[in-house]
C-alpha cells in the first residue's frame, strides 16, 4: 500500500488559503486597505468644473463640494445649468435653515398679536423649507445625482407583461388563521 506524503510546498492553487475543514484558520483573502480605495476614488485625471461667475462665494464652495465628489469627466457642458439652480436652490435652503432656527428660540404659543406674527412667519418658513426640498430633489435627480424613485409607464407595463399571469400570494381571497 502506497501513502503519499502531506505536500509541504507552497500551492499556487487559486484556492490557496482558503478555509478547509479541520483549518482552524480565516479565510486569507487578499484586500486593500480603505486608504488605497480613498485615493483610487480621487485619481481620476482630469479638472473639475469650475464654479460659474454668477455664484457667490458661499455658493462657489458648494459647487466646488459637489462637483468635486465625482470624477472630473462626471459632468459635461450640458449638466451646468442644472447644477447650478441645484446649489442656488440648496443655498436658498441653508438660509431658511437659519432662519427656522432663529424662530425656534422665540415661543410660538403666544396669544399676542407678535406671537401670532411670529408663528404665521414659522409657517410660512417651513412650507418654504418644503418647497425647497422638493426643489432640490428634483434638480438631484437631473445630474443623476440621486437615484430616480418613480418608475416610467412603459418600463411598468413591460415588467408587468414579463411577470406570471394569475393572482399574486398576497391577493389571495383565502385567509390562513
Amino acid at each position: 500500500m502506497l501513502t503519499t506524503p502531506k505536500n509541504t510546498e507552497p500551492s499556487l492553487s487559486p484556492l490557496r488559503g482558503t478555509q478547509r475543514l479541520g483549518n482552524p484558520e480565516p479565510f486569507a483573502v487578499p484586500r486593500s486597505s480603505a486608504t488605497a480605495a480613498e485615493i483610487a476614488a480621487f485619481a481620476h485625471p482630469g479638472v473639475p468644473m469650475p464654479p460659474p461667475a454668477a455664484l457667490t462665494p458661499e455658493q462657489a464652495d458648494a459647487w466646488r463640494e459637489l462637483v468635486g465628489a465625482f470624477a472630473p469627466e462626471r459632468f459635461g457642458p450640458d449638466a451646468r445649468p442644472v447644477l447650478l439652480e441645484l446649489v442656488r436652490a440648496m443655498s436658498v435652503s441653508r438660509q431658511i435653515a437659519e432662519q427656522l432656527a432663529a424662530l425656534r428660540e422665540r415661543s410660538l404659543t403666544s396669544e399676542t398679536k407678535a406671537g401670532a406674527a411670529t408663528r404665521r412667519i414659522f409657517l410660512q418658513l417651513v412650507a418654504a423649507a418644503r418647497d425647497q426640498s422638493r426643489v432640490i430633489a428634483s434638480l438631484s435627480v437631473k445630474p443623476r445625482l440621486a437615484e430616480q424613485t418613480k418608475t416610467r409607464k412603459a418600463v411598468a407595463e413591460a415588467e408587468r407583461e414579463r411577470s406570471p399571469a394569475g393572482p399574486r400570494p398576497w391577493e389571495s381571497t383565502e385567509r390562513s388563521n
